[in-house]
């Protein structure tokens, strides 16, 4: 598990509780202080975080979700008490459930409160929906879904349990009026087909029915539950309760990507907003288990926005932050070297530009990707700051980017190769080759990470 964070602490208006401290074998009994129920962390500064795994600091540049209205189908908003976080909503709960959509902040606000770390800048509705009755709650999704339509949300987001077959006909029926009415729905645990479907970095559970879209961390260092987190520091492992572990949380946050997009390209339809999220998913490893179609929001951002055509896909998980590799070499010296890289897109996404430094050889080198349209192919065109020239062709074979060009600094001019894969662990291979009569020679093999 990563490392606790170092947090900062934002002062909400909360209920307040009597908590007691762990047990101690002694006949003194343990210190009792009053509490908030929720202590709310915003931007929370540890690693990995949302920021940093699904590169949010990047795609805020572009986007912060402005305009874009997202609805969260949840109970306990604090709907009365929170002014600013909410922009509207509706409660459509009955019974014991009833009252807590004003009074209560629990998962319905902790649900705000990761959507607003993703996109602080949607307008964030609360719809009171849970009840602990199956049908009355569907019944309420249900009129929440149509005040949705009505209202003109742009994203739906639930994040419960999942639904048993008798219910799911009303509940389908309800969500493809959303969808015909443009609304992105994000719901954990729900299959449908046209749902965009997140899952955790982990193991499958077996309940989703179909292959999950995308993968969210579940890691969330926005809220903690007071008084479960004073029973977990008691019980340890005995407690169900895990500080800071939220596999709910990757609903609300996929919504929040979502918001990111439509704000830029409001006329993104459901389709288009599920296919460009997996289209730059990238894979993500953490704790062992990796995640194939990890969000990448700025890649997502830059495949929205500077390539609707899609024709430079394959470069999407390489965009954003820096790489940085090293040789697979025998030798330690050359091993230690830093080779940082970088692909952006240029020209408002018509080529895209790499860049490397080698920090320990003051060396730089610029590659200018574009698609020729008198060819019909990639062409590439190199240089470094030794004055070094080489150009030539670039293709996308199962898998990998590929380039063949020649050597102009060289005599006589020399024909090259090198490739770059993503491999499933997310390690970036860059294989280098020279033509030697009639075959390929490897040279250097660098790995990069990020």
């Amino acid at each position: 598990m990563p490392r606790l964070p170092v947090l900062v602490l934002s002062i909400v208006t909360l209920s307040w509780i009597n908590i007691s401290g762990p047990r101690s074998t002694g006949a003194q009994q343990p210190p009792s202080v009053e509490a908030p129920a929720l202590l709310r962390f915003p931007e929370a500064n540890s690693r990995p975080t949302w920021h940093s795994v699904h590169n949010l600091s990047e795609a805020h540049r572009m986007s912060r979700g402005a305009g874009v209205k997202v609805g969260i189908l949840d109970h306990s908003f604090g709907f009365s008490r929170q002014d600013g976080l909410y922009a509207g909503g509706q409660n459509f709960q009955t019974g014991e459930w009833g009252e807590s959509f004003d009074t209560v902040e629990h998962h319905g606000f902790w649900m705000a409160c990761a959507l607003k770390e993703v996109a602080p800048e949607a307008e964030v509705y609360a719809l009171g929906t849970y009840s602990s009755d199956e049908g009355a709650k569907v019944e309420a999704m249900v009129r929440a879904i149509d005040w949705a339509i009505e209202h003109d949300l742009d994203v739906l987001t639930y994040s419960a349990a999942r639904f048993s077959p008798g219910v799911r006909p009303q509940l389908d029926e309800a969500v493809e009026r959303a969808h015909a009415a443009g609304i992105v729905t994000t719901f954990i645990h729900y299959p449908h087909p046209d749902n965009l479907l997140p899952t955790w970095i982990g193991p499958r559970s077996g309940d989703d029915e179909r292959e999950p879209d995308v993968n969210i961390l579940q890691y969330d260092y926005s809220v903690i539950f007071t008084a479960r987190y004073v029973e977990w520091l008691g019980k340890g492992a005995e407690s169900g309760y895990r500080p800071y572990l939220s596999i709910s949380s990757t609903s609300p946050v996929t919504a929040g990507i979502v918001a990111l997009l439509r704000a830029v390209r409001p006329g993104l339809d459901p389709g288009d907003c599920r296919r460009i999220l997996m289209e730059t998913g990238r894979p993500f490893t953490l704790e062992g288990m990796t995640g194939v179609r990890t969000v990448d929001a700025a890649a997502a951002l830059q495949r929205a926005t500077l390539d609707p055509e899609g024709q430079f896909r394959l470069f999407y998980p390489l965009l954003g932050r820096p790489w940085t590799g090293h040789f697979v070499s025998e030798h330690p010296e050359e091993a230690a070297w830093n080779h940082i890289v970088r692909w952006e897109p240029i020209l408002e996404g018509q080529s895209f530009r790499f860049h490397k430094e080698v920090p320990e050889h003051d060396f730089h080198q610029e590659v200018t990707y574009a698609w020729s349209t008198r060819e019909e192919r990639f062409v590439f065109q190199a240089l470094t700051d030794r004055g070094q020239l080489s150009n030539g062709t670039m293709r996308f074979e199962e898998g990998m980017l590929v380039l063949e060009g020649v050597n102009h600094y060289e005599t006589p001019v020399r024909e090259f190769r090198q490739t770059f894969r993503l491999r499933p662990d997310g390690v970036l291979e860059d294989r280098f080759y020279r033509r030697e009569g009639d075959r390929w020679v490897q040279g250097h093999l660098i790995e990069y990470r990020r």
